[in-house]
């Protein structure tokens, strides 16, 4: 929860509300993979430089999508 842009009483009382994604974080090389990257793209990259101290010298090597996001 949430999905995304759903309007319903649990997604909306929610105060920020992303949708999920995952981070894998190679530190020896300093590669960087999303899982499932959606419309929250900026917002969670920000999130993954600021929660796991990532600086310019990692590189997003790449995007995995398992399924359609739409938005």
């Amino acid at each position: 929860m949430p999905q995304t842009r759903c309007q319903c009483k649990n997604c909306s009382s929610l105060q920020q509300q992303y949708t999920v994604s995952l981070a894998i974080i190679d530190r020896n090389t300093n590669q960087v993979w999303l899982v499932d990257c959606s419309p929250d793209f900026r917002a969670q990259y920000a999130m993954l430089q600021k929660h796991f101290g990532l600086n310019n010298s990692f590189k997003l090597e790449g995007i995995f999508l398992t399924h359609l996001h739409m938005g």
